[in-house]
This record gives C-alpha cells, sequence and structure tokens, in this order.
C-alpha cells in the first residue's frame, strides 16, 4: 500500500480577499493524484485571491528587529505535534523542487497509510510570503490536514528569506493545526523555525518527525501480542 497523494491547485485572481483566502478557499476544482499519474476525484471550493503584489522586504537586521520579539513570546496553548499516527499530511512548499518528492518519499515508506496532501506555492520571490501565509491559514482554517509541513530545499539567505517574512510567521503562529517548518538544511535558520510546532533540519527530516516507522509499529504490536 502507498500513500495517497493530492494535489490541491490554488488559483490566482485580481479580486480582493483577506490574506487567509488568498490560497484556494472553499472547495471548487479537483484534486490531482501525483503518484502514478492517477487522478482522485474530489469537489474543492476555490475562493478568489489576489495575485500578491507586494515584495518582500530586503533582509536587514533592523526589519527583523522592527516585529519578530513584539508578538510571539506567548506561549501557544495548542496541542504540539504528538506521537499519534497522522492520517493527513499537508504539505506547503514548490510541487517542482526536489524537497517534496524526498518527502513524499519518506512518507511512503514510514507510514504509508498517510494521506499526503500537497499545497504548490512559491518559495522564493516577492509573491512566495503571501502565497506560504494563504495555504497555511487555509489548511488550517478547512482543517486539510492533522500536521503541516512548510519550507524548502536549501539555497542562499535570500532565497529562503520568504520564511522570515512577518506574514508568513504570523500565519503559523497562529494556525491551530500543528506545523513543521523545514527550511534548508541544518545550518540555516528561520523565524519560521522559531514560531512553529516543531523544526526539523531538512526537508526529509520534517517527513521522519510527521509520522511514525510502520517497522517500529509493527514491532511494538508484535510485541503487545507475545506479552
Amino acid at each position: 500500500m502507498q500513500s495517497e497523494v493530492c494535489y490541491v491547485q490554488g488559483q490566482h485572481h485580481e479580486a480582493a480577499v483577506s490574506p487567509g483566502e488568498r490560497y484556494a478557499g472553499h472547495r471548487i476544482g479537483a484534486y490531482q493524484r501525483l503518484s502514478q499519474g492517477r487522478r482522485v476525484s474530489a469537489v474543492l471550493h476555490r475562493a478568489c485571491r489576489r495575485r500578491a503584489r507586494a515584495t518582500c522586504t530586503s533582509p536587514s537586521s533592523s526589519s527583523r528587529r522592527s516585529w519578530s520579539a513584539r508578538d510571539f513570546s506567548t506561549p501557544r496553548t495548542r496541542s504540539r505535534c504528538r506521537y499519534i499516527p497522522e492520517k493527513r499530511i499537508a504539505i506547503v512548499t514548490s510541487s517542482a523542487g526536489a524537497a517534496v518528492h524526498d518527502m513524499i518519499r519518506i512518507l511512503r515508506r514510514r507510514y504509508p497509510l498517510a494521506k499526503v496532501i500537497l499545497l504548490p506555492v512559491r518559495v522564493q520571490g516577492a509573491e512566495a510570503p503571501l502565497e506560504i501565509a494563504g495555504a497555511i491559514r487555509y489548511a488550517g482554517k478547512w482543517k486539510i490536514g492533522d500536521v503541516i509541513i512548510t519550507g524548502r530545499g536549501g539555497g542562499s539567505m535570500e532565497d529562503l528569506w520568504a520564511f522570515n517574512d512577518e506574514r508568513v510567521a504570523r500565519a503559523i503562529y497562529e494556525c491551530e493545526i500543528p506545523v513543521i517548518s523545514a527550511v534548508g538544511h541544518e545550518p540555516d535558520v528561520t523565524i519560521s523555525d522559531y514560531v512553529a510546532d516543531a523544526r526539523a533540519s531538512t526537508p526529509s527530516n520534517a517527513a521522519e518527525i510527521a509520522v511514525p516507522d510502520q517497522v517500529e509499529l509493527l514491532r511494538v504490536l508484535d510485541s503487545a501480542r507475545s506479552g
């Protein structure tokens, strides 16, 4: 049995809507299964979303100091990531990068019962922060998954800067679903790592954190039966 992988396609639109509705929103559209080219039919509402026109703030310590310590010091009270097999894993990342394929491969190997739902976004550039934040808010509002993984593969600090954006940090901090931040490699640290429920050193490590290993689960079950 393999993990079911679904693709949630967003739609750009010039109509002005709230940031939480900028990504796909209300169910109109279709899921497209990525595994082996097969399709999963389902109905998905698409809310209008405005194409992001804002530009990212250039990397500077002054811009980070202006807000990073202002509203994120209050401890979050919702439940953290638990050692419970998650059935739906929502991934907010680029559909074209190697990171997403690594995560899907590991999720299939470790826990093939999981349903993987990909919400494709840009992960660098001027439009990336609004797309990432909107996708996280959408996944949280409509309970798309039991846990959310957001991140991207490695790159320069400028390439990773979308995950230092205040809008992305707020979306992660306010999300009711546990969020795992997986940005770059082990030495790379972004503000998203500080506000997420868990920080993964790489996207592959995030997949390992999100689900248990089926081999270990079977060993525990066999031990319980024999005991």
